[in-house]
């Protein structure tokens, strides 16, 4: 049964790279709307590049992948009387997450997410993610200021994860999109879904997400309609046996762009401290031919973790466009 799941899901992840093939190939390449949607939220999956599909082990999986809902799920192994290993539900039964990002030209952005173990099995959860791109000058046609406005996104999510078995994980996302622009606003609907494959040795991942699909229901003007930055995303993560460190990569497939790589690593071993460093390959879009191009792309950060609760930093570099620093919050009770 397992094998017929992952030959059909195999096969529609593959219809779905192919359509992708399709739609980057047309005149849209880089017009779709809601583009803070592809920011990245939480300092610890940013300091690794964003390279979280196939990890998502985290309060922030309802953004990365919502199969990994699942992963939270609190589940202890215990060996009973005759020696055999159950699993049995654990106390922890709900996380939060708040990150803030100072992102480039003083743009703000954030994220807040809480979870908890549904009453029909699973973990679910509702999450707000948001950009303020400040206060902008309002001039008339002889650049003579006449007043201020501003512009800001947001997304509200609703989150659910569910573990199948102690391998195969899903989970689904659905969201509700508003932008404001002065006087001028739109909205749009779009869902997350995505799987996560863990081996049995625990320490190896696979994960594929499709994220964004959805539509525009109303455009800043009633004449025009944008598409959502729609994506496929497959990705790897390993726990080196013996050795403390973490690895995960990522390949996105977006409707709408040219395909990118992202790597991260994570250092463990120095309790309660983690280092963390990633890298993406979309940097390359930020280059200028300054000498700071060749970090564009590069990130690295460190988390601290103190009984249940997680801070995390990030540092990113989009070369001459400046840089992004994020902080977070997470942890459980």
């Amino acid at each position: 049964m397992k094998r017929i799941i992952f030959t059909s899901g195999a096969a529609i992840f593959m219809a779905l790279i192919a359509l992708n093939s399709n739609l980057t190939a047309g005149k849209n390449s880089g017009t779709s709307a809601y583009s803070f949607l592809r920011v990245g939220v939480g300092a610890r999956g940013q300091a690794m590049g964003g390279a979280m599909v196939g990890l998502a082990n985290d309060e922030y999986a309802g953004y990365y992948n919502p199969a990994g809902l699942g992963l939270l799920a609190p589940i202890t192994e215990v060996e009973n009387e005759f020696g055999e290993v159950q699993e049995v539900e654990g106390e922890i039964s709900k996380y939060f997450a708040a990150s803030y990002n100072n992102y480039i030209t003083d743009i703000q952005s954030g994220y807040v997410a809480f979870i908890m173990r549904s009453g029909f099995g699973g973990m679910i959860g509702c999450s707000l993610d948001y950009l303020n791109y400040g206060t902008f000058d309002e001039t008339d046609a002889n650049n003579i200021k006449t007043g201020t406005f501003s512009a800001s996104d947001m997304a509200f999510a609703l989150n659910f994860g569910q573990r199948v078995d102690e391998n195969f994980y899903w989970g689904v996302s659905g969201k509700f999109i508003y932008q404001k622009l002065q006087d001028y606003s739109s909205d749009g609907l779009a869902i997350d879904g995505g799987v996560i494959y863990r081996l049995r040795d625990k320490r190896t991942q696979f994960g594929v997400a499709a994220k964004n699909i959805g539509a525009q229901l109303k455009g800043l003007t009633s004449q025009h309609k944008d598409k959502l930055p729609a994506s496929v995303q497959a990705g790897i993560s390993h726990n080196l046996k013996g050795a403390p460190l973490l690895f995960s990569t990522q390949v996105d497939f977006p409707f709408d762009h040219d395909l990118s790589l992202k790597v991260g690593l994570e250092m463990s071993g120095l309790d309660p401290f983690l280092l963390r460093m990633g890298w993406d390959s979309a940097g390359r879009d930020y280059k200028s031919g300054s000498s700071r191009d060749k970090w564009g792309g590069f990130s690295g950060g460190f988390g601290y973790g103190w009984k249940n609760y997680q801070i995390d930093y990030s540092y990113s570099s989009f070369a001459d466009l400046g840089s992004s620093h994020r902080v977070s919050l997470s942890g459980s009770f």
